[in-house]
């Protein structure tokens, strides 16, 4: 409604886009992707707090190869107590479809098969 425009009205280089129906998630991320302007795409969930300082590693990586998809280390509040975990998913994967899920870290010193 009217107070959401007016206060993305205050922020600088947001843009609050619209869709007539429906589409889902990714298909809202789809439909943002194409009418964006800016230089780089950053997608939040409505869940997300974002820390002091999160967002220009990620950037850096980005602008060493523009075709990398960065993510940061996501950490946790606990639902019951609000205690801040730090490091709750240290390696996110995806799938062809951009489904996301956790991925184990090897243990230090092993050698992978090329």
């Amino acid at each position: 409604g009217k107070p959401l425009e007016d206060y993305i009205a205050l922020l600088p280089k947001t843009k609050l886009v619209r869709l007539k129906e429906r589409v889902g998630l990714m298909g809202a991320r789809v439909y943002g992707a194409e009418v964006a302007t800016g230089d780089t795409l950053t997608f939040l969930d409505s869940h997300i707090e974002c820390m002091v300082g999160w967002l220009p590693p990620l950037l850096e990586r980005v602008a060493v190869n523009r075709k990398i998809v960065t993510v940061p280390v996501i950490d946790s509040i606990d639902p019951d107590s609000f205690e801040y975990n730090l490091g709750g998913i240290s390696i996110l994967g995806f799938s062809w479809t951009l489904g996301q899920t956790g991925v184990s870290r090897p243990p230090k010193g092993n050698k992978t098969d090329s």
